[in-house]
């Protein structure tokens, strides 16, 4: 472990205060080393630590866990150098494109780039136009490899149409001195095409001047030509390496899960470096931010997003507006179907309370009782509510019906404990919710209550044969 800086001194370039893993081989010597981008390091004995791309974005040097790379091309004219950005890209070293690919977060391929290769093709080889790859697979996009891995069936493939031999010492493909000068004048391109559907394909365009390389020490003394491909027989090893990012621009954006592979330009158009900020989002998520590199504030994919909050935002206000009104008018009707706030004229046809053929019940009345207990079993508790209210009413009113039942009943005050009754349970009435106690069981109760109190008082003086207005009530 060690601290890691990025620049020619400390003082210009980016260090990390914290120490972090430079290596872990099995061998005391090694010859290249690299720089590792993914988020962690778990080459401590299955131990994970943060990477320098964590450690710079957690002490606040870079923006985000992103980066920008292209491997550049010395065979362009002039030259062109690599390039890579850490915490957002380079806007002016690539052609923008709409497609992205997810990073596996879990399992054995954790944070691995890897992106689903349909074919490759090339024009103006050896043997013409050809089609070296024509089964879809599952490649890693990885700067640390060289090579390109493809499946062992498409290697005889590339021999024919680039002239090459395996040299099974270098364990590398060399072509021969007259395909090579003949494949140098012509210059054939190689196409890479990714995606999942013909509507969404991405096609990558490499030269053959990509995959004209030459080794050098301490693979061998002498530069000696090659051609960057390995072939293997495993499907977990399916790699392109670094010749293919030489014409291929990588975007890694590790904190939303997701990167992308644009052409690379060449056009030498000057730097334009974009942060990748999600706290702020300065760029939209999930979706390539190259598609638009020159944008800035607010991003398409971010608009949409906030217009779709609005829309729901309404949707929910309208909804809830509505279950208010509608709560309030089911209140409403409850309190009118429970209590009524106005007189009742009087009806002589509906003088059949408790049984009135208004209301769905069933009125038993047992003979063997004392007090002629009634049990009734209402299928609408609302027409004995009002028929027992209209009772009330009319008790107060129809003076006639009042001074009659006055005259059958001498030495009583059923008039005073009607309106005594009323006051104690009218507004238990009006407020009487579903599953409470219905009007004849409150007038059940008042009445046995009314018994006992006039019981009291017959003990003490002789009662009057006379019969109550509930008596009256039941047999009329």
């Amino acid at each position: 472990m060690d601290t890691v800086g990025l620049g020619p001194t400390p003082e210009v370039g980016l260090s990390a205060s914290q120490k972090t893993i430079v290596a872990g081989v099995p061998i005391g010597s090694f010859f290249l080393g690299s720089l590792g981008l993914q988020p962690s390091n778990s080459s401590r004995f299955n131990q994970s630590s943060p990477s320098l791309l964590t450690t710079l974005k957690n002490e606040g040097l870079i923006p985000s866990t992103s980066y920008g790379y292209t491997a550049g091309a010395l065979y362009r004219e002039q030259g062109v150098l690599g390039s890579l950005t850490l915490g957002g890209y380079d806007a002016s070293r690539f052609v923008p494109n709409d497609m992205t690919f997810p990073i596996s977060t879990s399992g054995q391929n954790a944070s691995i780039l890897e992106a689903g290769l349909q074919s490759i093709t090339a024009s103006g080889t050896l043997v013409g136009d050809v089609t070296l790859l024509s089964s879809n697979i599952t490649v890693a996009i990885d700067s640390a490899q060289p090579y390109l891995y493809l499946p062992r069936a498409s290697c005889p493939v590339f021999a024919r149409a680039f002239g090459l031999t395996l040299n099974t010492t270098l364990n590398l493909y060399q072509p021969n001195t007259t395909a090579h000068g003949a494949l140098r004048t012509s210059n054939p391109s190689l196409n890479f095409q990714f995606g999942t559907s013909p509507s969404g394909m991405l096609n990558i365009t490499l030269p053959y001047q990509a995959f004209d390389l030459q080794t050098t020490a301490p693979i061998t003394k002498n530069g000696s030509n090659y051609f960057p491909i390995r072939c293997t027989d495993d499907s977990s090893q399916f790699v392109l390496g670094r010749a293919f990012l030489q014409e291929t621009y990588l975007l890694a954006d590790y904190e939303m899960g997701n990167f992308s592979i644009s052409q690379a330009d060449f056009s030498g158009k000057p730097a334009n470096i974009m942060t990748i900020n999600h706290a702020t989002m300065t760029t939209t998520p999930r979706q390539n931010p190259a598609k638009n590199p020159t944008s800035s504030g607010l991003g398409k994919g971010a608009i949409a997003g906030i217009a779709v909050g609005a829309s729901v935002a309404v949707i929910l206000l309208l909804s809830l507006l509505f279950f208010f009104f509608r709560k309030r008018k089911n209140a409403d009707t409850t309190s009118k179907r429970g209590s009524i706030s106005a007189p009742i004229p009087y009806d002589a046809s509906k003088e059949s309370w408790p049984s009135s053929p208004a209301s769905s019940q069933t009125t038993k009345i047992s003979p063997t009782s004392n007090n002629n207990t009634m049990t009734t079993a209402f299928t609408d508790q609302t027409p004995a509510v009002q028929s027992f209210e209209e009772r009330l009413q009319r008790l107060e009113r129809a003076g006639t019906t009042t001074r009659a039942l006055n005259s059958e009943l001498p030495n009583t005050n059923s008039y005073v404990e009607s309106r005594k009754m009323r006051n104690e349970y009218g507004p238990k009435l009006n407020q009487e919710l579903p599953g409470s106690a219905t009007a004849a069981e409150i007038a059940d109760k008042s009445r046995r209550a009314s018994r006992d109190e006039r019981g009291k008082s017959w003990q003490e003086k002789p009662p009057v044969p006379a019969k109550d207005i509930f008596e009256l009530a039941d047999e009329k």
